[in-house]
């Protein structure tokens, strides 16, 4: 095993000095991955460190802690211990929200370069797959988890997932190591603790290598989920909206239904939100890419919402509150904090903004009734300006409006009366949100 780990190490090309970290628990198939690591520190020359999240789940976790530091310490490895408090809310899954916020607070430790190591093996591998058949999951599901992926600004490596747990622990035993036991491993009310106990090791006394053929599966379907992920990239590039991270929905339903569902989940994806669920994403073709012209149909999942307005389907983080009937005095040498907007703020620009002898406004959201002075038009209502702006018609009213006493001489990113604007060749102040 550690010949193998020599050997992907060096195809990694690990440089000087790079930071390692190995996701510690204290368990098993962790303390393998640390020791191996220890081993291999030297000969790569990178600075390996163990990070440890104690979820304060079960009653031993502050002596498993304890034990964690003892073995860095005789390693003399950097340790790092971060914790976590969950708060279950009704129909939250308590593994899912666990690995979910473990997964957040390690991308919070790692620094941009950094290696992540976690000591998935082939078992785990094997019970991921069968999980993902369990809850009907899709091809991308089927794949079950990476040897390697992004982590934020890091890397994530999984370099044991090719090894059945029964090597992690001959390995143990020879090395004469000492882990922790989690008896919360033995509780079949977890889901992959019954696989694990009841499924896997009837699977196993048929057929003994079942374990490294599911992983098997997991490859083809890895290998497969990309080939279409590739082809899913080509039918995007034709399928742009008239806005910058929009998509057409004329276009889409040019597309076979196999075919949207599949862009879509790659439009999302590469968004960075979180895949909806199938009954999410039938909606999300019967409903609201086949709803009328005159429609502004809305779907909602996790942290995330689809609108369409027009031939435009928008994907963004779901809409948060803010105060609609805000009336503020702006002075502009500091940055205006709009609730569930953001900051307002000015830079200066040439050519551009509003004169510098114009250093405080109103701040306002629309209400209705509101006009502004276009040249050539005279007095035109926001609402047909936001109508040709072609601006929808739920972000019309999260747009900060500028006004000067009662009238409105400014809509943010859209607008700025002639008469309070800079000349050419002189230096303006012009409002942008951060």
């Amino acid at each position: 095993m550690l010949t193998a780990l020599h050997a992907l190490f060096s195809q990694q090309r690990f440089q000087p000095n790079q930071t390692v970290w190995v996701a510690y628990s204290g368990g098993l198939d962790s303390h393998v991955l640390l020791s191996l690591c220890h081993s291999l520190r030297d000969i790569f020359a990178f600075n390996l460190s163990a990070i440890h999240v104690n979820h304060h789940l079960h009653q031993a976790a502050n002596q498993w802690v304890t034990h964690c530091e003892k073995v860095c310490s005789t390693y003399q490895i950097p340790f790092v211990i971060k914790n976590i408090h969950i708060n279950l809310k009704k129909g939250d899954s308590l593994e899912a929200l666990a690995r979910e916020q473990r997964y957040q607070i390690l991308m919070e430790v790692l620094n941009p370069g950094d290696v992540l190591l976690t000591a998935h093996h082939q078992t785990d591998q094997a019970e991921t797959l069968l999980l993902q058949l369990c809850r009907g999951a899709g091809l991308q599901g089927l794949a079950a988890m990476p040897g390697q992926r992004p982590l934020g600004q890091a890397q994530h490596l999984r370099p044991l997932l090719h090894f059945p747990r029964e090597t992690l622990h001959a390995y143990a035993v020879q090395q004469g190591l000492q882990w922790i036991e989690d008896t919360s491993n033995a509780e079949l009310k977890f889901s992959r603790n019954f696989l694990r106990k009841e499924i896997v090791s009837l699977l196993k006394g048929r057929w003994p290598r079942v374990e490294a053929m599911l992983s098997r599966s997991a490859k083809h379907a890895a290998e497969s989920q990309e080939l279409l992920e590739e082809f899913s990239l080509m039918l995007l590039k034709d399928l742009k909206g008239s806005l910058p991270d929009t998509l057409s929905i004329s276009k889409l339903k040019a597309l076979s239904e196999p075919k949207q569902r599949l862009v879509l989940r790659t439009w999302i994806k590469n968004r960075g939100f979180s895949l909806p669920s199938t009954k999410k994403m039938s909606t999300l073709c019967e409903n609201i890419l086949t709803a009328g012209k005159d429609r502004i149909p809305h779907l909602v999942w996790g942290n995330a919402e689809i609108r369409r307005y027009r031939d435009d389907l928008y994907l963004n983080p779901v809409t948060v509150k803010h105060d609609s009937h805000l009336d503020s005095l702006w002075d502009i040498s500091l940055p205006l904090m709009l609730s569930g907007i953001g900051h307002l703020a000015m830079r200066k620009v040439k050519g551009s903004g509003f004169a510098p002898q114009h250093a405080a406004f109103r701040v306002k959201f629309r209400q209705g009734g509101e006009r502004l002075f276009i040249p050539g038009r005279g007095h035109c209502a926001l609402k047909t300006l936001f109508q040709e702006w072609s601006i929808p018609v739920w972000q019309r009213n999260r747009i900060p409006l500028l006004f000067s006493e009662d009238q409105c001489i400014g809509v943010v990113g859209f607008y700025q009366h002639k008469d309070y604007v800079v000349n050419a060749d002189e230096i303006g102040h012009e409002p942008y949100l951060l």
